[in-house]
């Protein structure tokens, strides 16, 4: 043997080094013709393709606006601004690189600081301006969600530039005086107050998380008893669903609706305001406010000189050519336009309608509509094509007679879940539907006074620039199930999760250890389950009203029990932070591991006290008692924007709770 290899070592060493040589080629080759993770999909809006780059970008817009904007970006996650910046452009809210380069000039940031900024992330000056413009984009767009009443061009411009931003100074200042010369009275901020304020807003925590839910006990769970029925449904069968403690169990039936409704379209407004906008209108405003187009100024030193090397250089600012702003200008025409079309549109319905209704007696300020009667209300569908002959717009007929609606079904609808009353901008569309006359609203209910009821049609409502016309189809208010037997799937369903929880709390010790022992990658793939690293979050978010509230982390929902122990968890600074942590209202356990927890420096903490808006956020934060539903919370732009997750639809923290029963298969 040793002759052989002394024999033929020339020819045993080169072949080893070849075959060295491919497999150290091959790999990286293989690895280039494998599945790029960057290219991984995610999901699909409207049949296109959410890749994993996609978030990664808008994760790395969302740090760039961060550093450049500090507290004005809010506490959103990637794929909640991806969602966002791309509702806004489907509604036409978008900024331009102008409006961007005129906010960054009018906040003092100057071209020498921007090339630092671009420079310290890697990016170009263009890319920077691409970030605030989309951040100006996201905010004209939260405005048309939140109900803010849209501007007239002239006024719009009337408020441009540092004039607006006075304004807001101006705003921000009266109110923050207000609220502090209360703060001398009955309410005063303390400075525990405020360290707990700005920990649980600034401090955050970074974690890898794996679901255990009660299908790992799928075998050992029994089939529950009758008498396990009953008890359950005794027990909840007087609580709406969401509302029990700690579980969230119900069975009441809550106030519901079966509706119908006609969407005026901005798309389909926008279209047909475009063909018959003229040229001459965009000419003729050009021309009545020239002051509206001016190029902006240099910036000045400190000293008040112009920076400029032509200091001789005549200091009136010059009027921007019309090519400039031409598109501009159009593209507010063709808004103002189509809304006035929008307008129109209504007022014809509302006419039909009324025309319909007019040999109806009335009495207490509603329509008298019974079983005697032979009137029939107009049907939407015919109303619709009366709009198109007139106005050319085929107006969308929505019609939901097989499902009954909750408050919050009705604020999931496509469009019209968002939508306002047209005649105060503020009243929101849900609100107004449980103010029907059939569900016997309060007296000090103020949308009572608009007389609701069921099968006359609704005042019109808006928003993003779409118009909407509803009527109810029937009205259901809340009460209890009768018997057992009109809900017993769904309480079969939760006889069943219980038991399979109770199983997973008294298994707990066990799942702790095998998280200190085995890696959680492990655990998942035995599970087949997926591991979740959600992006960094704080203890507490800013809610609408500037108090703060628990955030909801994306893939895992808003718990505070769980984010509170995360917390307590990261600050025991152990260099493997893990626990195991039961939730209670999906009833699974998650597997919890600290990555990185980045808490609040002294710097920093110095910083954010002497910002005096610290102070007014802490403040209303005491006057709110109750968190309305957010439409820019992830859930609800999941809805609207029609984002489809591709994710194993078994998983509780990304189904709707597929695999329980609704009242609508079978539980009627």
């Amino acid at each position: 043997m040793l002759q052989f290899f002394r024999k033929y070592n020339r020819y045993i060493l080169a072949i080893g080094v070849s075959l060295l040589m491919v497999a150290f080629l091959v790999q990286p080759t293989m690895q280039m013709f494998g599945p790029n993770p960057q290219k991984r999909t995610l999901g699909y809006i409207d049949g296109a393709k959410v890749t994993a780059l996609d978030i990664q970008e808008a994760a790395n817009q969302l740090g760039l606006l961060q550093y450049v904007l500090r507290a004005g970006v809010g506490a959103y996650e990637p794929m909640q601004w991806f969602l966002m910046r791309h509702e806004a452009e489907e509604v036409g809210a978008v900024a331009s690189l102008a409006q961007a380069a005129e906010f960054l000039r009018n906040t003092g940031i100057g071209e020498q600081e921007l090339s630092q900024i671009a420079e310290r992330h890697r990016i170009t000056i263009d890319m920077l301006y691409a970030a605030v413009r989309d951040w100006i984009t996201v905010q004209h767009y939260s405005e048309l969600l939140y109900g803010v009443t849209s501007m007239p061009l002239t006024l719009k411009a009337s408020l441009r530039g540092l004039a607006y931003l006075q304004t807001l100074r101006d705003s921000t200042e009266d109110h923050l005086a207000r609220f502090l010369r209360a703060s001398h009275g009955s309410f005063r901020v303390s400075r525990p107050l405020m360290q707990r304020f700005i920990y649980d807003y600034q401090s955050t925590v970074r974690i890898s998380a794996v679901t255990i839910d009660t299908d790992a006990y799928a075998d050992k769970i029994e089939i529950p008893t009758e008498q396990d029925l009953l008890e359950l449904f005794d027990q909840y069968k007087l609580v709406l669903p969401g509302e029990s403690e700690p579980y969230g169990f119900g069975y009441r039936y809550p106030d519901r609706v079966k509706i119908e409704y006609l969407e005026i379209p901005a798309a389909l407004l926008r279209r047909e305001a475009k063909k018959k906008t003229q040229e001459r209108e965009a000419l003729a405003y050009y021309t009545k406010h020239p002051a509206d187009f001016l190029e902006p100024q240099p910036p000045q030193n400190s000293e008040g000189n112009n920076t400029s090397q032509d200091s001789s250089a005549p200091s009136n600012p010059k009027v921007k050519p019309y090519a400039q702003v031409r598109q501009e200008i159009l593209n507010q025409l063709y808004r103002d336009n189509a809304k006035q079309l929008g307008q129109e549109i209504l007022k014809a319905a509302q006419s039909m309608l009324a025309n319909h209704n007019r040999d109806l007696d009335t009495a207490s300020g509603y329509f008298v509509v019974d079983d005697d009667t032979n009137w029939k209300p107009m049907r939407f569908d015919k109303l619709a094509e009366n709009l198109q002959e007139r106005f050319g717009i085929l107006p969308s007929w929505h019609h939901h007679d097989r499902r009954w609606f909750d408050r919050q079904g009705l604020g999931d609808l496509p469009g019209i879940g968002l939508s306002r009353l047209t005649d105060n901008g503020t009243s929101l569309f849900a609100d107004y539907v449980f103010s029907a006359k059939e569900l016997s609203p309060d007296s000090d209910n103020d949308l009572a006074t608009r007389r609701l009821q069921k099968a006359i049609a609704s005042l019109p409502l808006a928003v993003a620039e779409s118009f909407y016309i509803f009527r109810l189809i029937d009205v259901q208010p809340a009460h209890s199930p009768a018997s057992l037997e009109e809900v017993r799937t769904r309480v079969t369903y939760d006889a069943k999760r219980l038991a399979g929880y109770r199983m997973l709390q008294n298994d707990k010790q066990i799942w702790l250890e095998r998280a200190r022992t085995e890696t959680l990658e492990t655990i998942a793939q035995q599970l087949g389950a997926n591991i979740r690293k959600p992006s960094p979050f704080s203890r507490r978010v800013a809610d609408l009203l500037g108090g703060l509230t628990v955030p909801n982390i994306v893939g895992i929902g808003s718990d505070q029990v769980l984010v509170d122990r995360i917390f307590e968890l990261a600050s025991q600074g152990d260099d493997v932070a893990t626990d195991v942590i039961g939730v209670d209202k999906k009833q699974v356990l998650l597997l919890v591991r600290v990555e990185e927890f980045d808490p609040i420096t002294t710097s920093q903490f110095k910083t954010a006290v002497a910002n005096p808006l610290v102070a007014l956020n802490l403040i209303t934060q005491s006057y709110v008692d109750e968190l309305g539903s957010d439409p820019l919370a992830y859930e609800a732009l999941v809805a609207r924007v029609g984002y489809t997750p591709e994710v194993d639809e078994s998983d509780p923290f990304t189904e709707s709770q597929a695999d329980a029963p609704t009242e609508d298969s079978g539980d009627q």
